[in-house]
């Protein structure tokens, strides 16, 4: 399966709930961190949660058989 078509293809609730909660962690904490001036922290926690939401979406329920 090509990586657009996994991207496309619906994804399993249980990983969507698990992406959508590294995403609201993640901006918690970058909000927290460049709050108190750590911009560092902050740039991790974000790219962090933007790759642990993408790679959730990429999950796929590949049950189909040929």
């Amino acid at each position: 399966m090509s990586l657009l078509k996994k991207l496309l293809a619906p994804t399993p609730k249980i990983w969507r709930q698990i992406g959508n909660a590294l995403l609201i962690i993640s901006t918690t904490i970058t909000g927290y961190t460049a709050y108190i001036d750590q911009p560092t922290i902050a740039l991790i926690s974000m790219i962090c949660g933007l790759v642990g939401k993408l790679i959730t979406s990429l999950v796929t329920d590949d049950t189909t058989t040929v």
